[in-house]
């Protein structure tokens, strides 16, 4: 409900509720000391009796504007809380909404250190098969005889095809979890 409606609605019983009291008010002084020439009595039994007509015609009337309000205090506070649950469902969603994009943020940055990580090594091997290139050439060329080829774990390796073939699947394994993280990255960040 609106809140401009219901302060007018408000207005308009009160006006009501006092016109009916002038309306009975004046109706008895009407009836009784202008038309009956009655006097103002003195006898308290008298006013006693002009209290309880009055109390009987405004009490019900009163009730009734207490019962309307009350009842229209129900509605507001019903509207109210159907307002509040939806804020607090769609605060709810946004909530868990927000959970979902940290916890994305999260794994992205955990894969983007492990992509570091996994370039890192990349870079290790080229830079290993790098120099066993040269030595191999500086051996070929006999320069350096007697010189061994050394694998990473520096052990001496007689076979220098095996070692590169080592190399070579040693950088396609990297490629292969490079390859794979960054598909899972864009893929994670394609869903922010």
């Amino acid at each position: 409900m609106d809140i401009e409606k219901i302060e007018k609605d408000v207005k308009r019983s009160r006006v009501i509720v006092v016109l009916v009291f002038t309306v009975v008010l004046g109706s008895y002084i009407g009836w009784f000391w202008m038309l009956n020439q009655q006097p103002i009595s003195s006898d308290s039994g008298v006013w006693g009796a002009f209290g309880d007509f009055v109390g009987g015609i405004l009490n019900p009337l009163i009730a009734f504007a207490a019962f309307y309000w009350l009842t229209q205090s129900v509605l507001v506070q019903k509207q109210e809380l159907a307002e509040t649950k939806k804020a607090l469902t769609d605060s709810s969603k946004a909530q868990l909404e927000q959970a979902k994009l940290q916890k994305n943020n999260m794994r992205i940055s955990y894969l983007t250190t492990e992509l570091a990580t996994i370039n890192i090594e990349l870079e290790a091997e080229y830079a290993y098969r790098n120099t066993m290139f040269e030595r191999e050439g500086s051996r070929n060329q006999g320069s350096i005889k007697s010189r061994k080829l050394l694998d990473k774990n520096g052990r001496h390796v007689d076979n220098e095809e095996k070692l590169f073939h080592e190399i070579d699947k040693e950088i396609n394994s990297l490629k292969r979890k490079q390859e794979s993280l960054l598909h899972e990255i864009r893929h994670l960040s394609n869903e922010t």
